[in-house]
C-alpha cells in the first residue's frame, strides 16, 4: 500500500477490508518502530512510527469493515484481546 494510505480503512494494515486481530498482530510486531514505518507495518497516522497513537486508531476502528465504514463500538472481549496483544508486544520489546 505504500508508506501511507489515508484513503484506506484506518487500522487495516493488511488491506483485507477489516480491522481485526490480524491487523493488531502486525501493529504489535512492529511496535515502537521509530522511523520509516509504513501503513502495512501499522503506521496509521503517517508519522513514520508505530506507537500508541496508531494503536488508538486501530482500536477506534476495531472490527470495522470497508463495507460498513460506520462507527463501531468494539466488543469488550475484542478490546481485551487487542490490549493483550499490545501488552505482550511491549513486554517482548522490553525483554530484548
Amino acid at each position: 500500500m505504500g508508506s501511507w494510505a489515508p484513503e484506506a480503512l484506518v487500522g487495516d494494515a493488511n488491506g483485507d477490508g477489516t480491522v481485526d486481530d490480524a491487523d493488531a498482530t502486525i501493529l504489535a510486531t512492529n511496535w515502537q518502530t521509530a522511523t520509516d514505518a509504513t501503513w502495512a507495518m501499522g503506521d496509521f497516522n503517517g508519522d513514520g512510527a508505530v506507537d500508541d497513537s496508531d494503536a488508538t486508531l486501530l482500536a477506534s476502528n476495531w472490527q470495522m469493515t470497508a463495507a460498513s465504514q460506520s462507527a463501531a463500538v468494539p466488543e469488550p472481549s475484542s478490546l481485551a484481546l487487542l490490549l493483550s496483544v499490545l501488552s505482550l508486544a511491549a513486554f517482548c520489546r522490553r525483554a530484548r
